[in-house]
């Protein structure tokens, strides 16, 4: 789903064997039915995280950028897969999705080209080194794309794919 480096510390230190058992999703995030949350409401930037939730993955890291790691967990919204990531003072400061079922606004999705892009959208790519090449969306929303082991070690071109979708 997710293909990005990442810092990755267990979220629980239970020692039941089959809720310990992690499934990986990828080389950014694993996941356990230990360590995700369910949630009634998508948090938007800024907001308060509860400390129920800061506890239960309080040793669990994401890298949101090229040069910053937050402690995140990992949340079912409306069937959706989404890492919550914040700040020292406990508020949202990054959301992520690699869930293909999630939409954008602007009909952007996971696993689309950038090609496909090109077709509905103007685009303008930044790159951030050794993490992503983004494209901001009206919605808010940015899609990013990792085209080699570092994400950004070569030019990206029309056929790579959205591989995360974030807000910051």
């Amino acid at each position: 789903m997710i293909v990005f480096i990442s810092l990755i510390f267990g979220c629980s230190n239970t020692t039941n064997n089959k809720q310990n058992q992690t499934d990986t999703i990828d080389s950014r995030v694993s996941i356990s039915s230990a360590e995700t949350i369910q949630i009634n409401e998508l948090p938007v930037i800024g907001d308060l995280i509860n400390d129920s939730i800061i506890m239960k993955c309080k040793n669990k890291s994401l890298l949101i950028n090229s040069s910053d790691v937050s402690p995140f967990a990992t949340v079912i919204y409306k069937g959706l897969v989404f890492d919550v990531a914040w700040s020292g003072d406990k508020r949202v400061k990054y959301l992520s999705t690699s869930d293909s079922h999630f939409v954008t606004d602007e009909n952007v999705k996971v696993n689309m080209t950038l090609k496909d892009i090109k077709d509905i959208l103007r685009v303008e790519i930044v790159k951030t080194p050794g993490w992503a090449y983004s494209i901001k969306l009206k919605s808010g929303w940015n899609a990013a794309f990792c085209v080699d082991s570092i994400c950004t070690g070569r030019a990206i071109i029309d056929n790579d794919k959205v591989k995360w979708i974030y807000k910051n």
